[in-house]
């Protein structure tokens, strides 16, 4: 992680309209505010852990120097249009509950997940559809309590083991082979001696 220069995070509010009345219709009008611990817009961020409930507005880049615990409650929740999130842990626990990662949009290629070589665990629980990549060669991955949909994991995934409890149904998005990241070095030329 070099190259990089991170704006420490604070708490904000972000207040939706979940729905609206239409003009001449008997409906009423219902407004709902949301709350959110953070909201990320364009831009790198740092923070120590990472708890609650995070909105993503633009493309971000957050470092967790330590765990990530979104429990009951919290989410990640990433905008339908022009948002993404990666997310580098440095903590050795990441454990997301519930609809813990939300991408309405569910292109897997909104939310990437990079443990690195200090991240060993990593728990996936709910039953919600989960879309997005998890890049954590050193971890040990836990998924519990799939949804009910026909597929409940679109993208990809590389760690270190894999414990499933319930059942999963995995589809490989393979659009990320062509828009994804990089996969390494590709031969261009070469000089024969």
């Amino acid at each position: 992680m070099t190259g990089y220069t991170y704006t420490d995070v604070t708490g904000y509010t972000f207040n939706r309209v979940a729905s609206y009345s239409t003009v001449g219709s008997t409906s009423t009008t219902n407004t709902v505010a949301v709350y959110y611990d953070y909201i990320l817009g364009d831009g790198n961020y740092k923070l120590p852990s990472l708890s609650g409930k995070v909105f993503v507005a633009g493309k971000a880049i957050l470092y967790v120097t330590g765990d990530v615990n979104i429990g009951s409650g919290g989410e990640i929740r990433i905008a339908p249009v022009n948002a993404g999130l990666s997310l580098y842990v440095g903590g050795a626990n990441a454990s997301v509950g519930g609809n813990g990662v939300v991408n309405p949009s569910g292109n897997a290629n909104n939310f990437y997940y990079l443990g690195l070589p200090t991240n060993t665990s990593l728990s996936l629980a709910g039953n919600a559809a989960f879309s997005g990549v998890i890049y954590a060669p050193e971890a040990d991955l836990k998924l519990s309590g799939s949804g009910n949909s026909e597929i409940d994991f679109v993208g990809a995934s590389v760690t270190k083991t894999v414990t499933m409890n319930g059942h999963f149904h995995f589809h490989y998005d393979e659009n990320l082979a062509r828009i994804g990241p990089s996969k390494g070095y590709i031969v261009t030329s070469w000089n024969e001696i």
